[in-house]
């Protein structure tokens, strides 16, 4: 794909133009080509058509850009190849912005992408988002955190919370069909201190598929057995 037919697509698909640059369009893309030249020995993606890269990864990782405006630290929970978070980096390179992930390889492509991107303020965590929580270093200290459908709501909950401070959001982005998970993680809401604030349901711009935002705030201190080992969300959703 040539940078003009990446540029036209990202015109027609991010409502926001205005905040991107011609330098952060071209991040956009020369990031695009590397996570699909890196892709033939990595398996970081099963998405390889170009345009489709476009919709489905970088436009979708935009549309939480206005979600997340207003903190200065974020973390990317289960981060992958880096969506949402390089994507939103290079729209707001002066965030704070820590990117987590079980698999040591993706950390360290992750790590090499943002470092010939010339990104600063980062954080690359190998780790288990469950263990993660339970470290002092980790616990409670996010003004927001973000993660794109990486598990069932009511897990997700107990894996994303703990890292957000008091008072800051968590944003989950999700499928169009959502009702089902979010009456079932009332509970997890419950004892986990939090609330959801808003909700937005949409078509991904360029596609049929339908999409989820969901922003949760922390209200109160989450007891310190949350989250619980590793397993045991899964096993046992709150």
């Amino acid at each position: 794909m040539e940078l003009q037919e990446f540029t036209r697509m990202i015109q027609n698909g991010f409502n926001e133009l205005d905040l991107l640059s011609d330098d952060q369009i071209n991040q956009l893309y020369g990031y695009m080509n590397y996570v699909l030249e890196k892709n033939k020995v990595m398996n970081l993606t099963s998405i390889t058509d170009p345009k489709e890269f476009v919709t489905k990864h970088i436009i979708d990782s935009l549309t939480a850009a206005v979600y997340v405006k207003d903190s200065h630290s974020i973390i990317d929970i289960g981060t992958g190849a880096g969506f949402p978070g390089i994507p939103l980096k290079i729209l707001y390179p002066d965030k704070e912005l820590a990117f987590m992930d079980s698999v040591l390889k993706k950390i360290d492509f992750i790590r090499e992408c943002a470092q010939q991107m010339g990104m600063t303020k980062n954080i690359y965590i190998h780790q288990r988002a469950e263990d993660a929580g339970q470290n002092p270093e980790y616990r409670g200290v996010f003004d927001c955190g973000i993660a794109r459908a990486v598990a069932y709501l009511p897990v997700l909950l107990e894996y994303c919370l703990p890292l957000i401070k008091k008072g800051g959001i968590f944003v989950a982005m999700k499928g169009g069909d959502i009702d089902e998970e979010l009456t079932a993680c009332e509970n997890a809401l419950s004892v986990l201190q939090s609330s959801i604030i808003e909700k937005k349901q949409f078509v991904l711009p360029m596609t049929e598929f339908s999409r989820s935002i969901l922003v949760f705030r922390v209200n109160g201190t989450i007891p310190n057995k949350y989250p619980r080992k590793a397993g045991l969300p899964t096993k046992k959703p709150l």
